[in-house]
């Protein structure tokens, strides 16, 4: 293949790549905002019917592929951002700060997110969750007696926090700080322990956002 073939191949592939994104985005525009179909997503792409099916045989399928893509990158920035992390109580009140964080940041992934169970029925997400909830019984720092339950308490509550950021607009750092502390006082956390290792997160995270999670946009940069 000479070079100016090999050229042509590259670009066509990059410009389909940009135009799968945008219908992507389109999706999570449109179910964030409750319109859930394929004319409103195609009206917010501003493509034809046509150029939609080109991409994906149904917007069932292309739902699916923007849930999983959406997954891969929370899983993977909280992984990032986290690292090794010595207490399980800490890498679990960061994870919570990323997603949170991602939610005020991005009301259309807030949105998306809420209307959609792509994220509540992870089974990969929800086992970091109950790893790290686990790693924290066992190091004294939280009390639960059913791990279920204890997962079902923290995803839960994260999925109607991301509802609320979509309805008010709400980007208050005393919001998401306290809706952490909440999480951690209901699991045994005593207020003043929980109120300190959140604000400790808090300024792990701000600081080290910046160079590992490429979606990063500090909201509270003058708080």
């Amino acid at each position: 293949m000479d070079k100016q073939s090999d050229h042509r191949i590259r670009v066509a592939k990059d410009r389909r790549e940009r135009m799968r994104k945008k219908l992507l985005k389109a999706i999570m525009v449109s179910y964030s905002n409750k319109q859930q179909n394929i004319e409103s997503v195609i009206g917010e792409a501003d493509v034809s019917r046509a150029t939609f099916y080109k991409y994906f045989t149904s917007l069932d399928e292309a739902l699916d592929e923007l849930g999983e893509e959406l997954k891969d990158e929370i899983r993977n920035s909280i992984g990032s951002l986290i690292g090794n992390t010595t207490s399980a109580l800490n890498r679990m009140t960061a994870g919570i700060q990323v997603f949170l964080l991602k939610g005020v940041m991005d009301p259309h992934w807030a949105g998306f997110v809420a209307q959609t169970s792509y994220m509540s029925r992870d089974v990969l997400l929800r086992g970091m969750i109950a790893e790290d909830l686990m790693s924290a019984r066992q190091q004294g720092d939280i009390e639960f007696d059913d791990i279920n339950v204890a997962t079902t308490l923290v995803l839960g509550v994260l999925m109607q926090a991301l509802d609320y950021l979509v309805h008010t607009g709400d980007r208050r750092r005393s919001y998401v700080e306290g809706l952490n502390v909440m999480i951690l006082c209901a699991l045994g956390v005593p207020k003043e322990k929980a109120v300190e290792v959140v604000h400790d997160r808090t300024i792990y995270v701000r600081g080290l956002a910046p160079d590992r999670i490429d979606w990063w946009r500090d909201p509270w940069i003058e708080q």
